[in-house]
């Protein structure tokens, strides 16, 4: 059976479920009874969007073992578990593509057939195999992923240890082996030299989604609006789904203006798909011009929908069935792959802008202007948590300090580079 992963809304709470491949809830298999429960009971806790993550890690693994005749919940009832061979061949699957997955799990009718490049190359076979693996950490959270559902099943299934605790140990030990293995990589680089968007890109931005430019590629009931959610992910570099959860009453302006991010359910919210904060809550200051912005698109533009009433999410949609209600996930997507596509016709070379790419262009201008501020780097470090609703443990304060810091070091060696030439020049003069 081919099992998907899906969202379904009961008394207005979002849950992550397993579906077949018809879209209907699947109800005879012992299995997937289990693994709906494990999601919903033992994360629960976790935002929507963590859940769908952890259901489709389990979901390679629930069809694995599916299609390999495997039933888990018997082999845990009967404390067979699983054999170390069993647990290896499994990690090696996890590491393939969900694209390559499929091919494997559709019948072939045609004989395969080896070239000399095949037999001769073990550079260009290495360079496939590459092309048909995912990351090692998204191999290991997969693999873990179904350790912490074996261990789920144990718990649930027996009271005490029998003994045949060995068996169990020994499954868990092998899972535990295999993560390891698949640890994740760290030969990351970073290039001072690429910046995320280079002034040309940035000032056409700013540029052509102004309100009635003739180059604004969005239809002119939607130009106010979608200029500030631009404004808005500049201003704050918060992430799409804390801008898509925003709400009226987030938004303070009694002694200095800011936005409150919250990290909250939203029981009322009637999108599918619900966006959340995927971290802490937090504040993060905005500009006096862009909150008086966007209080008049609320009291104005957002105030002709008649279904914008019914709830107090800031942004929504404004065209079509859904005009007046939330705006999407997907609306927003569609918004920056438009203006991805006009600034790419604009300056003849492609370009590609999300929400995401904002947000690490706020952390590489926050770090420059901080520093030309002359705030110290654990002050710097302390703001930029604060904004960014990181966890103490979280270690992408380091990355783009790491970034700085290389900027500081080439520019400081092109400087003393640029004195030698002039006193060779002078020399040879």
């Amino acid at each position: 059976m081919d099992f998907r992963v899906d969202k379904v809304a009961i008394n207005n709470v979002q849950h992550v479920c397993f579906i077949d491949k018809d879209h209907s809830p699947i109800t005879i298999s012992q299995v997937i009874n289990w693994a709906n429960t494990y999601i919903s009971k033992e994360k629960g806790h976790n935002t929507i969007t963590s859940q769908t993550v952890e259901a489709k890690h389990l979901l390679v693994g629930l069809n694995y073992f599916t299609s390999h005749q495997i039933d888990l919940v018997k082999r845990v009832a009967s404390e067979q578990f699983l054999t170390e061979s069993e647990v290896s061949d499994f990690s090696r699957h996890c590491f393939k593509k969900a694209s390559i997955i499929q091919q494997d799990n559709e019948p072939r009718c045609k004989v395969l057939s080896f070239s000399s490049k095949d037999l001769l190359s073990p550079a260009f076979k290495s360079a496939t195999f590459q092309a048909q693996r995912v990351a090692n950490g998204t191999a290991a959270a997969r693999i873990k992923t179904m350790k912490n559902f074996i261990e789920y099943l144990h718990k649930r299934l027996h009271n005490t240890f029998t003994g045949k605790i060995q068996n169990y140990s020994r499954t868990i030990r092998s899972f535990t082996l295999e993560i390891k293995k698949a640890k994740t990589e760290k030969h990351k680089v970073i290039d001072v030299d690429k910046p995320i968007f280079d002034e040309e890109v940035i000032r056409a931005i700013f540029e052509i989604t102004q309100e009635r430019h003739p180059e604004n590629p969005f239809r002119p009931r939607s130009q106010c609006r979608n200029r500030l959610i631009l404004d808005t992910f500049f201003c704050t570099g918060m992430r799409k789904g804390a801008l898509l959860q925003a709400k009226t009453l987030d938004l303070h302006d009694e002694n200095i203006e800011f936005i409150a991010i919250v990290n909250r359910i939203n029981i009322d919210d009637p999108r599918l798909h619900r966006p959340t904060q995927k971290t802490q809550s937090t504040t993060a200051p905005i500009e006096p011009q862009l909150m008086n912005n966007l209080k008049r698109y609320i009291n104005v533009s957002r105030n002709t929908h008649p279904s914008a009433e019914e709830h107090d999410y800031i942004f929504i949609s404004e065209s079509g069935k859904t005009a007046g209600q939330p705006l999407s996930k997907t609306g927003v997507d569609y918004i920056f792959k438009t203006l991805s596509l006009a600034i790419t016709h604009k300056l003849g070379r492609s370009v590609n802008v999300t929400p995401h790419m904002i947000r690490h262009y706020w952390n590489l201008d926050f770090s420059e202007k901080a520093r030309d501020a002359g705030i110290s780097k654990t002050e710097t470090e302390r703001l930029r948590r604060h904004i960014m609703a990181w966890s103490a443990k979280s270690t992408m304060p380091d990355v783009y300090d790491m970034f700085d810091r290389l900027r500081q070091v080439r520019n400081i060696k092109q400087g003393f580079q640029n004195d030698l030439f002039d006193e060779k020049e002078n020399g040879f003069n």
